[in-house]
């Protein structure tokens, strides 16, 4: 198996491998669903608000 060695650790002689990079563990799928309920509630004001404005801007025109 062969090691990585990064540009900056070559540079200062320093032979040993770079630390092992950690992710966060996976989001569980209540996690999960919470975070879609949120995007969709976000997108749906969204919606209701562009409709909202467009209504606005027909009722009364154009500022």
């Amino acid at each position: 198996m062969t090691s990585i060695i990064s540009p900056s650790a070559r540079k200062a002689d320093h032979t040993t491998a770079p630390t092992a990079i950690t992710t966060s563990p996976a989001i569980g799928n209540i996690e999960h669903h919470q975070a879609l309920d949120a995007a969709m509630l976000k997108a749906v004001r969204a919606a209701s608000l562009l409709e909202h404005a467009c209504t606005a801007s027909a009722t009364y025109g154009r500022a």
